[in-house]
């Protein structure tokens, strides 16, 4: 009969007001025995947190919430464990880090060196694209002069003009003003 489907024993269990969890752990950790030196029963756990085996009456008191395995699900095969070191010294020799590091590195130094002047090219390029928009924004500063000077013609002839009908403008009579009010 499988252990899983053997039927564990209700146990009522009166805890020791002087129970020292410390010297229960430390047992167990010392155990070689196939049974829990406490409650005299079989392992049937082992605790992945607290790294021991462990019985049902344990499991439940002390570590119920901890991470367990069933101790029926773990097995140790030889075979298995020299397969899984082949696999990986195979990996570690096929691969080029371990396989030739010198190598692999040089390569690496020279695809970053090689990235960086691209980079610091395209940089550069932008830099002078950029200078020549600012060269080119301030290259005609002779629209600007020529703006000024229709700028200061206009204010010149608007000067002139009202300087010439300032009588117009400045003339103050009851009917103007009444009319310049109304136009509001």
């Amino acid at each position: 009969m499988d252990i899983k489907d053997k039927e564990i024993p209700k146990f009522e269990i009166e805890i020791d007001k002087n129970f020292d969890l410390y010297t229960h752990m430390k047992i167990n950790i010392k155990t070689s025995s196939p049974q829990c030196e406490i409650h005299d029963s079989v392992y049937t756990h082992y605790c992945i947190s607290c790294k021991k085996p462990v019985c049902e009456i344990c499991k439940e008191m002390f570590h119920n919430s901890h991470s367990l395995q069933i101790k029926s699900a773990i097995s140790f095969d030889a075979d298995n464990v020299a397969s899984l070191y082949a696999r990986v010294e195979d990996l570690l020799l096929n691969t080029r880090v371990f396989a030739n590091p010198e190598q692999y590195k040089k390569e690496i130094r020279g695809g970053v060196i090689e990235d960086f002047e691209i980079i610091g090219n395209l940089l550069k390029d932008l830099k002078e694209r950029k200078l020549r928009e600012i060269d080119n924004l301030f290259a005609n500063t002779g629209n600007i002069n020529k703006i000024l000077k229709i700028i200061r013609n206009g204010k010149k002839t608007i000067t002139e003009h009202f300087n010439k009908h300032s009588t117009f403008f400045y003339h103050e009579d009851e009917g103007s003003r009444s009319a310049i009010a109304g136009g509001k």
